[in-house]
């Protein structure tokens, strides 16, 4: 086992800083894009890993990350990890039926055990793919695995080949890998995590973690623990109810006779407290409603919805008998109205949403247990290009107080970046509702910029409502427009990214999307990147309840509620500039307010004239990059 690399700066402190947490702690750690933190972080957990027989879990946000794991495991050598993906990745059956790809991962995993047990006995109807893996050499199976250190790919490729089910073979395979790299949920999700602990044959107390991407982290987890109810969600249960049986749920109360004063009940909800996006809701206010229409008590309405999820999970297991998705919507009512009593109002606020998904929320606030799943395993290392402040990361997800805070700045020259900012723009709300000239102003700096500077060009929005008020702009540009459609899909998207990456093109994207995270530009496939406007969050119901309660709990709320995500966002679309030594590229922030950011993002200045000082900026960068290039040949000839 070796450093496959030669160290580039500040990865040797680095490892340093990891080694000494590893010894029995936590460290959240900020390292800018490129530096190298995935090996620097898998070459000393792996090192105390084979050495004192512990196991690495390797946490990514998406699928796609667990590649970059897997190849930098290979190049250290010495090891055995595997990557593992859920069975919507993974399931033969699953892959090949859309309607068992609509399915949640519980309803797959119920699906997937009645296949099995239907297998082991012999009856019809089982899987034949888990019947082929019960008659596979596996140990042969593993020796190949030990030897290739396969990619999730190349795993599924050699699992078709072979007939066998990739899910399955994949839990038969960790218990003997050193390291396990997979999403999130497999960690943080409580009723996954226990199982899946047990497949890897670990206790958490000779676990390490490490969390990629972490700057995720504390929005998964809040959306982890919130859920939602939809008008559509209630007419599919409806729907459900005329199917199998509109039975009765209290006294003469049925399933379509309740769900009919639900739907009222939330529409009048919507109506009295939305402003815009949703309003925040009394935290009683759908119980006393629905106690006063229905005329029954507390106890009552809390047997209604047992008495939903108990008809509920009749229907499902029929389903399940029939070979089918064993999903119930009457089931998953119930579960959510059981859910929506329980909520403890210093951690959770109760909204009412408009818009395309009209319905009612309760949304969590405090994602602190975090903090406690963490908190029981041998080491934890959290690392993001973006984490600052890393104060707020610590405390928001109840890390132990004893957590190393780590900052290492970019391994790359300075002055290969220029960001700067204009003042005589904005995107506040009420400039823009004040001021008529604002968006035109804004669309001349986009327009002189992507028309003057040859080069490829992220022009990126706050929202995708935003990017769209600036499409108009697509006749008046003269080279290739890109855009980044908020219902495209992953393979859509790609060809958008390919096609802008080939030519001179502009990219209209958004902050905090998907082309501004993970994706990258190396070389010349991106030399600059406009941002229009400060990504602050849209100041919702929801919002402004996160800003009150990082108020209340640590006297932060606009810092940890408002500048910490926007920071996060600039500082990720800037980050798409430079991805190595030789790269150069220029940030333009159109929009005053970023002079507020100067002391969170390196040499921000204000300019008078973006497009001279952008000219200005390439044309010396490349006259020093083409002079040590001379100055080389020079060296080679003597």
């Amino acid at each position: 086992m070796h450093f496959p690399y030669s160290y580039r700066k500040h990865q040797k402190d680095m490892i340093q800083a990891i080694e000494r947490t590893l010894q029995g702690g936590h460290i959240v750690l900020q390292s800018g894009t490129g530096s190298g933190k995935t090996v620097c972080a898998l070459y000393p957990a792996l090192k105390l890993a084979v050495s004192e027989g512990k196991k690495v879990l390797y946490l990514v946000r998406t699928n796609s990350q667990q590649r970059q794991v897997i190849v930098e495991m290979r190049r250290i050598g010495g090891v055995f990890g595997m990557g593992f993906q859920g069975r919507h990745s993974t399931c033969l059956a699953v892959r090949s039926n859309p309607r068992l790809r609509e399915g949640s991962p519980e309803e797959l995993m119920r699906y997937c055990s009645h296949k099995k047990t239907m297998t082991v006995r012999g009856e019809r109807g089982g899987c034949k793919h888990y019947s082929n893996l019960l008659n596979a050499d596996l140990k042969e199976i593993e020796d190949w695995a030990k030897r290739k250190i396969p990619t999730m790919e190349q795993f599924f490729d050699k699992c078709i080949g072979l007939g066998i089910c990739p899910y399955e073979t994949s839990k038969l395979l960790i218990p003997s890998a050193h390291l396990v790299t997979c999403p999130y949920v497999y960690f943080f999700d409580y009723g996954i995590r226990s199982a899946f602990l047990e497949w890897m044959g670990v206790d958490t107390r000779d676990l390490i973690l490490i969390v990629d991407e972490a700057h995720n982290l504390p929005e998964y987890a809040r959306d982890m623990r919130s859920a939602r109810l939809t008008l559509h969600s209630l007419r599919l249960a409806m729907r459900e109810a005329e199917k199998f049986g509109d039975v009765k749920v209290l006294g003469t109360r049925t399933v379509k006779g309740f769900c009919d004063v639900l739907y009222d009940t939330v529409l009048h909800l919507v109506a009295d407290y939305v402003e815009e996006d949703d309003g925040m809701l009394p935290p009683n206010q759908l119980e006393e409603d629905l106690m006063h229409k229905l005329t029954v008590t507390s106890i009552q309405l809390e047997a209604l919805f047992h008495n939903l999820m108990s008809y509920g999970e009749v229907i499902r297991r029929k389903m399940e008998e029939d070979g089918k998705l064993p999903r119930s919507f009457i089931f998953s009512l119930g579960a959510f109205l059981s859910f929506w009593t329980s909520m403890d109002a210093s951690s959770y606020v109760k909204l009412a949403n408009a818009g395309d998904s009209i319905g009612i929320e309760g949304y969590c606030l405090d994602p602190s247990h975090i903090g406690e799943m963490v908190a029981e395993c041998q080491a934890s290392v959290h690392m993001s290009g973006t984490l600052e402040p890393l104060v707020q990361y610590k405390e928001t997800l109840g890390l132990p107080e004893s957590t190393t805070l780590a900052t290492f700045s970019s391994p790359f020259p300075s002055e290969n970046r220029r960001v700067m900012y204009v003042e005589d723009v904005t995107t506040r709300y009420e400039e823009l509702r004040s001021s008529e000239e604002i968006i035109p102003r804004l669309k001349s700096h986009i327009l002189n910029l992507v028309q003057s500077i040859p080069r490829n060009i992220v022009v990126f929005f706050p929202s995708h409502d935003k990017l769209e008020e600036f499409l108009d702009m697509e006749e008046a540009i003269s080279r290739p427009l890109f855009v980044e459609r908020r219902d495209s899909t992953h393979d859509e998207l790609m060809e958008t990214v390919d096609g802008f990456k080939t030519g001179s093109g502009v990219l209209f994207a958004v902050m905090g999307g998907r082309i501004s995270e993970g994706l990258d530009f190396p070389d010349k496939e991106l030399e600059m990147a406009v941002l229009v406007g400060i990504p602050y969050p849209k100041p919702t119901a929801k919002q402004r309840s996160l800003l009150r309660y990082f108020d209340i709990k640590f006297d932060k709320g606009w810092d940890y509620a408002m500048k910490a995500p926007a920071t996060r966002r600039i500082l990720q679309c800037i980050g798409r500039l430079i991805r190595k030594k030789s790269d150069i590229g220029v940030a333009v922030i159109l929009d005053k307010r970023a002079k507020s950011f100067q002391r969170k993002i390196e040499n921000l200045d204000r300019t008078d004239d973006p497009v001279e000082e952008t000219k200005r900026f390439f044309a010396e960068r490349e006259l020093l990059r083409d002079g040590a290039g001379h100055h080389e040949m020079l060296v080679g000839l003597h």
